[in-house]
């Protein structure tokens, strides 16, 4: 079980980069509910009762960014 011993180290910049990148999805996210409440003129409440949607989206959005990070790493190894 020696295999499962290995210590990994994030460094501290990479988890701010991290940190700022959700950031900026949950923010996304917030901008289309309030978009959308403008548009369909509903209720303001609904910007905390939609909550979990926007997380929701939030996670999707994050996914999408990381799988074009991922991708983009994997084009600038095999141009190297």
């Amino acid at each position: 079980m020696q295999f499962f011993n290995n210590d990994t180290l994030i460094p501290a910049r990479v988890k701010r980069r991290e940190a700022l990148i959700l950031l900026v999805c949950f923010v996304l996210a917030l901008v289309l509910n309030i978009a959308g409440i403008l548009i369909y003129d509903t209720s303001w409440k609904e910007l905390f009762t939609q909550l979990p949607v926007v997380l929701a989206i939030t996670a999707v959005v994050y996914l999408v960014t990381a799988i074009a990070r991922l991708i983009a790493a994997l084009i600038g190894k095999i141009k190297k």
